[in-house]
């Protein structure tokens, strides 16, 4: 769970450091975010939050929700159809709508032995349910302004 945790937290140093970065920049990004090997399990979101809550300090658990928070809510240089700016997570999501995935495992050609990288939505699923996370969070101390959603995850 650690790869996921500093996966999650270097996409978000990424996309904070440099918001505007350029498209093949955020596809970088969001191909990280989508990426695992043959075979790697990832835990699902409610798991993934819980091993956070059981094995780090508040602060660090903090973080990695701030983290999702930046992922999700980022306004990159992207635009939709009607000229309006795209968050990290619309982005994200464009690509869940359009089925950018990886091909049947059979079509792929072999390795060599190494694990082939597929593109899956497990690791982006986290990050949403840690954001969500972070919203109820919000909610629940009172400091929460509600706005249009932004991102279909």
């Amino acid at each position: 769970m650690q790869k996921f945790i500093l996966l999650i937290l270097h996409a978000a140093k990424l996309l904070a450091a440099d918001p505007r970065m350029n498209f093949l920049a955020l596809l970088g990004i969001a191909g990280d975010l989508r990426s695992k090997e043959e075979g790697e399990l990832i835990p699902t979101p409610e798991l993934f939050l819980q091993y956070l809550q059981q094995n780090y300090t508040p602060d660090v658990v903090q973080d990695i929700l701030n983290s999702a928070k930046i992922l999700v809510e980022t306004l990159t240089v992207e635009t939709d159809s009607e000229g309006r700016q795209m968050t990290f997570g619309q982005l994200m999501n464009a690509f869940r709508v359009q089925q950018w995935h990886s091909s049947v495992l059979g079509d792929l050609p072999p390795t060599c032995g190494r694990p082939r990288i597929i593109l899956t939505f497990e690791v982006w699923d986290v990050v949403g349910y840690l954001h969500l996370q972070i919203q109820m969070q919000a909610l629940s101390i009172g400091n929460f302004t509600p706005v249009p959603p932004a991102v279909d995850l």
